[in-house]
């Protein structure tokens, strides 16, 4: 996998788990219950560590939560490490690369005086191929049994994004969980993301910050790489409320590179757009913000339409 590609999976894991709310329904819907049982889910406070090595950065990205035990009044706090699997292929050795990422953790308190505290990780995975991730004790063969005791051994949490049903990811309740983990289960099949623009946007019409409809839309934008007369194929079955926003932001991300004649095509989708945004409503000064376009230019557009 593409160190750019990586990226882009990596920024939006981070920035929809960087959500107090959504980081919460996430953990609410796929941590075991026992554990759950175990923590104050609403004592979550984001961490700055990072118990990610160099070697590791181009295969992990860590975001760590702090959490009170929800069992001792007195605050004892566990550290849970979120880690976002992108490989497109199944890794033998990720169990070992989670050893080195714990005791890394470890290190890193132990070194800032404070008491160890478990470290919980988990893995959300979402490439083509089925994978039951070999733990510690699978990776060496023929091993007697009086020398298994020593071999390290801990568990993780391990969701596949592709055991969960579009149906289960829309329920979960929160509308932008909803869609990002429905971008995240298909961002490996470009194609069969295409068929579920309309089921991930229609539920983004439900979100109620604006804020966070951005970054699904450059996902989808990155993941998909449209071109121009795909991309005009496409807008009809986005929900009409964000077709201008998918639009402006497909001119920001690639107006810069694309060719003339593609220039040519996006200025008429977006004038497909303006037109649209008008008869429902939208004003000369929203669409002028909306488009980048001079609210003059709108204006031409709105009277050759006419």
């Amino acid at each position: 996998m593409q160190k750019g590609i990586n990226n882009v999976h990596d920024k939006f894991f981070k920035r929809y788990m960087s959500e107090p709310s959504v980081a919460k329904d996430f953990l609410k819907t796929f941590l075991p219950k026992k554990l759950l049982q175990e923590i104050d889910i609403e004592s979550l406070k984001m961490s700055k560590d990072s118990y990610i090595s160099s070697e590791l950065t181009e295969t992990f990205s860590d975001i760590i939560f702090d959490f009170k035990n929800s069992k001792i009044k007195d605050g004892q706090s566990y550290k849970i490490s979120i880690l976002l699997e992108h490989k497109s292929y199944i890794d033998k050795n990720i169990y070992l690369q989670l050893l080195q990422y714990i005791v890394n953790g470890h290190l890193s308190q132990e070194k800032s005086k404070v008491p160890l505290q478990p470290i919980i990780t988990v893995i959300l995975y979402h490439g083509r191929d089925v994978w039951i991730p070999k733990k510690m004790i699978d990776l060496f063969d023929n091993i007697p049994k009086a020398i298994k005791q020593y071999i390290p051994k801990f568990d993780a949490v391990f969701i596949d994004l592709s055991k969960f049903s579009d149906h289960e990811l829309q329920s979960i309740g929160n509308y932008f969980l909803s869609s990002a983990l429905l971008l995240q289960k298909y961002s490996r099949t470009p194609e069969d993301l295409l068929l579920k623009v309309n089921k991930i946007f229609s539920t983004l019409e439900s979100v109620s910050s604006r804020n966070l409809i951005k970054p699904i839309i450059v996902y989808f934008l990155n993941v998909t790489q449209l071109k121009i007369e795909e991309m005009e194929k496409i807008i009809d079955k986005i929900p009409s409320s964000l077709k201008i926003e998918v639009m402006s932001t497909y001119e920001n991300i690639f107006s810069a590179g694309e060719q003339k004649g593609e220039e040519k095509g996006l200025q008429k989708g977006l004038q497909k757009v303006i037109i649209s945004g008008y008869a429902q409503g939208f004003s000369i000064e929203d669409l002028s913000k909306l488009t980048g376009l001079s609210e003059k230019k709108v204006q031409e557009i709105i009277n050759d339409s006419k």
